[in-house]
């Protein structure tokens, strides 16, 4: 992983994985699967679960094979050649012209200011822009441009790859292959057993993947996720995210992110700046250096170096080993079984840099006081692995 001008070496889940994100050349082994990206004016090849893939997203140039599919595609004013389980399909999409063949169905579509007739499992539909439309797809091949479109949708077994603008779409997705670029969308995913790419620009999005292996550039995107046994890499910048991650090892660098996250059994490697951030880590051995973050954290199990700086933080700390530098905190914890070593900066009855300090402390209080004087800095390995 290279970002902004770092570079970084990735081995997930038996995956070696390099990244270039922001005009960055990218090399990923994702799974068994060989991955090269370039996203953000960028060119990419994947292999996915034995597909064959090159993307150029944003303004973009894209072939893909997913699922022993060809697929050629160019998104954004875009001109689409498309064989999904067996099936042509030549689409235009913006001002858009689609030819669809989606299981022995024919389908002509046109989408924004648009005419769309579709034939799903024998049963003809007219969508036109602007519509409010409910799908129900069962094995169904299907390819859609979505504009200004508020969409309900729930694919069983679908192979789906979709350009959504300015669309507010519920999907739930259940052993989908999707593709999507989704730009000025509010769109919330339930993806189980799902292989997906996105390329999501002033999204604001909830997913929910399961048994997923995605590859994510967020710009300006407010999304929540929850990855359950996920190899992900993210490069996430002005963006509002909610994430829980379980079984997964993930590098992020995020800047400018509000983001809660709940993380099970991770390793994880953070560099937060002017991020509000709310965690619930579980199991995780953490490194933060978060910088003018706002976090709320409940911490199990949890192993953690962190400096916060002009951070308001709330933390429920259970059988937690937490070495912490708080400068300008206002931070409220519930520490059980804790053995904490805090730098408070003129500790003054609980108020911290004239930050005001709501105690709800069990038995710690004392251990506290006592624990206070015997600062532990950590800045030295914690901005060594930064």
């Amino acid at each position: 992983m290279v970002l902004h001008g770092v570079m970084t070496g990735m081995v997930l889940h038996g995956v070696m994985t390099d990244m270039v994100l922001h005009d960055v050349m990218t090399d990923m082994v994702l799974h068994d699967v060989m991955t090269d990206m370039v996203l953000h004016d960028v060119m990419t090849d994947m292999v996915l679960h034995g597909v064959m893939t090159g993307m150029v997203l944003h303004g973009v140039m894209t072939d893909m094979v997913l699922h022993d599919v060809m697929t050629d595609m160019v998104l954004h004013d875009v001109m689409t050649d498309m064989v999904l389980y067996g099936v042509i399909t030549d689409i235009v999409l913006h001002e858009v012209m689609a030819d669809m063949v989606l299981h022995d169905v024919m389908t002509d579509m046109v989408l924004h200011g648009v005419i769309t007739d579709m034939g799903l499992h024998g049963i003809m539909t007219d969508m036109v822009y602007g519509v409010m439309t409910v799908m129900v797809l069962h094995d169904v091949m299907t390819d859609m441009v979505l504009h200004d479109v508020m969409t309900d949708m729930v694919l069983h077994d679908v192979k789906t790859d979709m350009v959504l603008h300015d669309v507010m779409t519920d999907i739930v997705l259940h052993h989908i292959m999707t593709d999507m670029v989704l730009h000025g969308v509010m769109t919330n995913m339930v993806l189980h057993g799902v292989i997906t790419d996105m390329v999501l620009y002033c999204v604001m999005t909830d997913i929910v993947l399961h048994g997923v292996m995605t590859s994510m550039v967020l710009h300006g995107v407010m999304t929540d996720m929850a990855l359950d046994d996920v190899m992900t890499d993210m490069v996430l910048h002005c963006v509002m995210t909610d994430m829980v991650f379980h079984g997964v090892m993930t590098g992020m660098v995020l800047h400018g992110v509000m983001t809660d996250m709940v993380l099970h059994d991770v390793m994880k490697d953070m560099v937060l700046h002017g991020v509000m951030t709310g965690m619930v880590l579980h199991g995780v051995m953490t490194d933060m250096v978060l910088h003018d973050v706002m976090t709320d954290m409940i911490l199990h199990c949890v192993m953690t170096d962190m400096v916060l700086h002009g951070v308001m933080t709330d933390m429920v700390l259970h059988e937690v080993i937490a070495d912490m530098i708080l400068h300008d905190v206002m931070t409220d914890m519930v520490l059980h079984c804790v053995m904490t070593d805090m730098n408070f900066m003129a500790l003054t009855d609980m108020v911290i840099h004239g930050v005001p300090r709501k105690r709800v402390w069990s038995r710690v209080t004392r251990i506290m006081l006592i624990l206070t004087p015997s600062i532990v800095y950590f800045n030295c390995i914690i901005f060594h692995d930064v």
